[in-house]
C-alpha cells in the first residue's frame, strides 16, 4: 500500500467520495476498442527502414522488467531503431526505490493529522477545527457537502480484524487511517505476511451496498503486475475494510516533496523526464482497468509507488464499474474532473456526469502538472481545473509538446481529452523523447502510429522543380480496420484524378473513404472538391483530427500557408508527442515568412518555423528535410552550418548537406567575421571536399575545388590570409601561397574544360585556367 514516507495526503487534496500498453489504435474516435471492447489493431511497423518514424522493436534485455513488459505491466515503446553506440533507452526508469518485498512497514508512532490539514475529501472545506468551546470532532459529516470524515484512529495494535492482525498505523487516506497487518493464516515464525487494512466508503444505501459488494468481487479478480493485488474484504464492529498486498517503496507524492528547497521555499520538482517515465509504467494498469469496465477515479500522485521492483498502482478502494450510477466513488480536490466535482466548483456550462475513462485520463494529466510543475498556488481553486499560464512555469515554456499534452489532456470537454490511456501513453512517449533528446542526449528515432516517413530528404527544388506539398511531408497511412480499406490504397501507376474518380464510387462512404477521397482531390488540384469533401468528414465525425491534416495540406497546395499553419497547429495540439505536425507546421511558417508583408511578420515566422525544424531535426536527424528548412530559416553562418551539420553521414541526404556547407564556409571565408575565421573556414571545406562519402560527380567536385582555390586565392592577395611562410598549411593537397594556388586552380579549369560538351564554355574554362596559371618562362 502506502508507506509513512507520505502520510498527509491532504496537501494537494484528500481522497473523497463523490503499449505502457502503446499497442497502435486506430484513428477513429469515441470510445476506444481498448477501453471497451476487443482489441483492435492500428499499425505495427514490420521491418525497420531508416526515415522519418521507422525502427524496429528495442530488443529486450531480460529480467523482471522484460518479464513486465510481456504481461502487459510495462508499457512497450513505439517501433525503436537502437543503433550501436546509442544512449540508455529512454523509458527506462531512472532509478528503483524501497526495501525488498517482506519488509517491515514503518509505523507511525502517534498517529495524527495537523489541524491546518484537516480537510473535506469532497469539498476541501475545513473541518475537525476546534469550535467556539474548543471541542474538536474528529469523526463526522461535512456540514458543506455531506461527505464523511474520520481522523479518528478505530483499529489498535494487537486487534483482530478476521484473520488478520492489527499491528499499527502507516498513513491516513481520504476515508480514515490506513493500518498495517499481518495474515494470521500465512507467514510463519521468521516470515510475516504483510497486508494493508483500509476503510471504505459508507454505503448505507441497499442499491449502493449491493453494488459495492459486486464490485468487490470484480476487484479481487484483478491481477496485474503494476496494480496491487486485492486480497479480501472485511467487517469489524459495523466498519468495512479492504485488505491490500502491501507494498514497500515511494510514492511519487514523497518522491515531489524530497526535493531541496526552492527560491520560494517549495520543494524544487523531480526531473520532467524521470516523471514522465514512472507514470508510463502504471498507465497500462489504468488501461488494463478500463479493459475490465472499471474506472479508477482517484488517480493522483498518493497512489503510485515507486518500489524495488519497479512502479505499481495503489489503493483499489475507490473503483467502480463504468456503468455504475448509484454508488458513491473517490476523487480528489485538484485531480477531480470539472464533470464530476461538486455543482459549486463545476464551471458553468459543464454538465455533471459519472466517473469514466475521461476522467481518469484527466487525473493522469493534472498528477503529471502536479508533479512536475510543483505545487503550484491556485492547484485546488483558481486552477482547479485548468492549468496556469505556460508562462508562469519553465517547465511549459521550453517544451511546448509537454504544455500541449497536459492542456488535451484536461480540456473541459471531455469528449477533446485523449480517447483512452493508451493514446495518452502514446503521445507522452513521444514528449519523453524530445525532452530526453534535448536534456540528456542523442534518442533512437520512435515509429509514428499514423504516418508514413516524410520522403523528401530536403524539402527543396531539385532538377525536376519544387516538391509538392505531399512529398515534403508524410503520408497519412489508412486506416485497415475500415470495411472499405483494400479499395481505398492508389495502384502503382494511378494517377490521381483516376483515382478520385474510382473513390467516388466506393460505398458505404465511411470517414476513411472522405478522407482517401480528400487527398486524391488534393494531389490531383482540385482544392474546391477536397474541401467539400473534408466539411462533410467535419460534420460526421466533428473531433476527427486528419480533417484539419488535409485541410492544412490543401493549403499549402492552394499557396495559402496563413491557413496551412493554422490548420497543423491544430493537429499539433491533438498529437503533441509526434514530429510530423510540428514538420508540418514549420513547413507552413517557412512560407509564410516567404509570403509575410512585414519585416516584423516575416521575422516571427522564421523564428518559429526555425524553433519547430529544430525540434523535429533533434529528435530524429533522420527528418533530414528539418535540418535544411531550419538551415533555410537561419540567417547567420554558425546557424547555417549547425543545421547541415545534423544530417547523419548514413542518410541520402548527406552529400547535398555537406555541399551546402562548403558553400557557407566558403562564403564565410571571403567575408570573416572574427580574424583567423577564413582559414579555418577553408580548411573545413577542404577537408569536407576530401570526405570519400560524397557522392559526388566529377564536374561537380570540380567546381566546388575551383571555389575553394578561387578563394584562398582571392585572400591571399588581399592580404586576409597570411599563413607562416616558412610553414604554410596545405590546402586541398596545395601548399597555400600564390604560386602553388595558381597553377592548382589552373590544372581544376581544365579538368572542368575536359567535362564540359558545350564548346563555348569549354574554351571560356581553358582562357580562365591561362589566366590562373602563373607566370613561367616555359
Amino acid at each position: 500500500m502506502v508507506m509513512a514516507e507520505h502520510q498527509d495526503g491532504q496537501r494537494d487534496g484528500t481522497s473523497s467520495p463523490g503499449k505502457r500498453d502503446l499497442t497502435p489504435r486506430s484513428p477513429r474516435h469515441g470510445p476506444p476498442p481498448g477501453e471497451a471492447g476487443g482489441t483492435q489493431r492500428w499499425f505495427e511497423p514490420t521491418e525497420p527502414t531508416r526515415g522519418m518514424f521507422t525502427g524496429s522493436p528495442r530488443p529486450g534485455d531480460g529480467g523482471s522488467e522484460e518479464q513486465a513488459i510481456a504481461a502487459g505491466a510495462v508499457p512497450a515503446p513505439r517501433a525503436v531503431i537502437a543503433p550501436r553506440g546509442a544512449p540508455r533507452d529512454p523509458l527506462r526508469l531512472p532509478r528503483r526505490i524501497g526495501p525488498a518485498p517482506g519488509t517491515t512497514p514503518p509505523l507511525l508512532d502517534a498517529p495524527s493529522v495537523p489541524i491546518g490539514l484537516r480537510e473535506c475529501a469532497g469539498c476541501g472545506a475545513p473541518v475537525a477545527r476546534p469550535g467556539p468551546s474548543g471541542a474538536v470532532a474528529l469523526d463526522g459529516v461535512c456540514e458543506g457537502c455531506g461527505h464523511r470524515y474520520s481522523f479518528t484512529v478505530k483499529l489498535r495494535p494487537g486487534e483482530r480484524v478476521g484473520r488478520y492482525t492489527v499491528h499499527g498505523v502507516i498513513a491516513h487516506g481520504g476515508l480514515g487511517w490506513v493500518y498495517a497487518a499481518t495474515d494470521d493464516n500465512l507467514g510463519g515464525d521468521d516470515v510475516q505476511a504483510w497486508v494493508v487494512l483500509k476503510g471504505l466508503l459508507d454505503a448505507a444505501n441497499p442499491e449502493a451496498r449491493r453494488i459495492a459488494e459486486g464490485e468487490r468481487r470484480i476487484l479481487t479478480t484483478v491481477s496485474h503486475p503494476a496494480i496491487v493485488k486485492i486480497l479480501d474484504y472485511v467487517t469489524h464492529d459495523g466498519e468495512d475494510y479492504i485488505v491490500m498486498e502491501y507494498v514497500s517503496g515511494l510514492s511519487l507524492t514523497a518522491l515531489a516533496e524530497a526535493g531541496p528547497p526552492s527560491a520560494d521555499g517549495r520543494p524544487v520538482p523531480p526531473v520532467v523526464a524521470d516523471i514522465l517515465r514512472y507514470l508510463l509504467r502504471v498507465l497500462p494498469a489504468l488501461g488494463h482497468l478500463h479493459r475490465m469496465g472499471l474506472v479508477y477515479c482517484d488517480f493522483k500522485p498518493d497512489n503510485v509507488m515507486i518500489t524495488a521492483s519497479g512502479v505499481k498502482l495503489i489503493d483499489l478502494g475507490g473503483a467502480r464499474r463504468l456503468d455504475d450510477r448509484v454508488s458513491g466513488y473517490l476523487s480528489t480536490p485538484g485531480y477531480r474532473a470539472p464533470e464530476i466535482d461538486d455543482d459549486g466548483e463545476r464551471p458553468a456550462g459543464v454538465d455533471r456526469a459519472a466517473p469514466s475513462v475521461a476522467t481518469d485520463v484527466f487525473a493522469v494529466a493534472r498528477t503529471l502538472a502536479r508533479l512536475v510543475l510543483g505545487r503550484f498556488p491556485g492547484f485546488v481553486d483558481a486552477y482547479r481545473h485548468v492549468l496556469p499560464p505556460r508562462r508562469a512555469h519553465p517547465p511549459l515554456r521550453e517544451f511546448e509538446s509537454l504544455d500541449r499534452l497536459l492542456r488535451r489532456a484536461t480540456a473541459t470537454d471531455p469528449r477533446r481529452r485523449f480517447p483512452s490511456t493508451t493514446e495518452l501513453a502514446d503521445e507522452m512517449v513521444g514528449v519523453l523523447y524530445e525532452i530526453v533528446a534535448r536534456t540528456e542526449g542523442p534518442v533512437p528515432p520512435l515509429a509514428s502510429r499514423w504516418f508514413d516517413a516524410a520522403g523528401h530528404p530536403t524539402g527543396e527544388a531539385g532538377p525536376a522543380g519544387p516538391p509538392a506539398a505531399w512529398e515534403v511531408l508524410p503520408d497519412l497511412r489508412i486506416d485497415p480496420d475500415d470495411p472499405r480499406a483494400p479499395a481505398l490504397a492508389a495502384g502503382p501507376d494511378e494517377d490521381p484524378a483516376a483515382l478520385a474518380a474510382r473513390l467516388a464510387a466506393v460505398s458505404p462512404v465511411t470517414t476513411e473513404v472522405r478522407l482517401s477521397l480528400a487527398r486524391a482531390a488534393i494531389r490531383a488540384g482540385h482544392l474546391e472538391q477536397a474541401a467539400r469533401t473534408l466539411d462533410d468528414a467535419a460534420t460526421a465525425a466533428p473531433q476527427e483530427w486528419r480533417v484539419d491534416w488535409y485541410r492544412g495540406l490543401a493549403a499549402l497546395v492552394g499557396r495559402c500557408p496563413g491557413l496551412a499553419a493554422t490548420a497543423f497547429d491544430r493537429v499539433y495540439s491533438q498529437l503533441p508527442g509526434e514530429l510530423a505536425p510540428r514538420l508540418a507546421l514549420a513547413t507552413a511558417l517557412a512560407d509564410v515568412a516567404a509570403r509575410a508583408g512585414s519585416p516584423a511578420e516575416r521575422a516571427a515566422a522564421r523564428e518559429r518555423a526555425a524553433a519547430l525544424f529544430d525540434v523535429v531535426s533533434v529528435i530524429d536527424p533522420g527528418v533530414t528535410s528539418a535540418a535544411f528548412g531550419l538551415a533555410r530559416c537561419r540567417t547567420d553562418a554558425t546557424g547555417k552550418l549547425d543545421a547541415y551539420q545534423r544530417v547523419p553521414r548514413s542518410s541520402f541526404a548527406y552529400t547535398a548537406a555537406r555541399v551546402r556547407m562548403i558553400g557557407v564556409l566558403v562564403d564565410r571565408a571571403g567575408r570573416p567575421d572574427v580574424p583567423g575565421v577564413s582559414l579555418a573556414a577553408l580548411l573545413r571545406a577542404a577537408a569536407m571536399l576530401a570526405d570519400t562519402l560524397l557522392d559526388l560527380g566529377e564536374r561537380r567536385r570540380a567546381e566546388l575545388r575551383r571555389d575553394i582555390l578561387a578563394t584562398g586565392l582571392t585572400l591571399l592577395a588581399e592580404g586576409t590570409l597570411t599563413p607562416d611562410a616558412s610553414r604554410p598549411p596545405t590546402l586541398l593537397g596545395c601548399p597555400l601561397v600564390e604560386r602553388d594556388l595558381r597553377f592548382a586552380l589552373a590544372t581544376t579549369y581544365r579538368e572542368m574544360a575536359r567535362l564540359t560538351s558545350d564548346r563555348a564554355a569549354r574554351v571560356q574554362l581553358v582562357d580562365r585556367a591561362n589566366h590562373a596559371r602563373p607566370r613561367t618562362l616555359f
